[in-house]
């Protein structure tokens, strides 16, 4: 029986952010930075109630976290309706 992966997030997140910013139009850029360094800042900003994520945003969005949906897609003959793409845009156009 073959197994697949999928990342939660997404497999190919710089896509589906690149895509993103693309589709809605706007002029953001994707720059690298040092997770420990990130969190360092927001666990600051969190400190003196400047919080603009939450800790199990940023704390985990280095690692690889991965979800193997084979089982519920072939138990139920079931597979998702929306890609990463699809479902992150709508959150932009409210």
């Amino acid at each position: 029986m073959h197994t697949y992966t999928r990342r939660v997030a997404s497999q190919w997140p710089y896509l589906v952010l690149t895509n993103l910013i693309a589709d809605i139009g706007s002029k953001s850029k994707i720059i690298r930075t040092k997770a420990g360094l990130m969190r360092f800042v927001l666990d600051t900003l969190r400190l003196v109630n400047l919080e603009v994520m939450y800790p199990e945003q940023y704390r985990l969005a280095d690692q690889m976290f991965c979800v193997d949906i084979s089982r519920t897609e072939n138990e139920l003959d079931w597979k998702p309706r929306f890609d990463d793409l699809e479902m992150l845009k709508p959150k932009f156009f409210l």
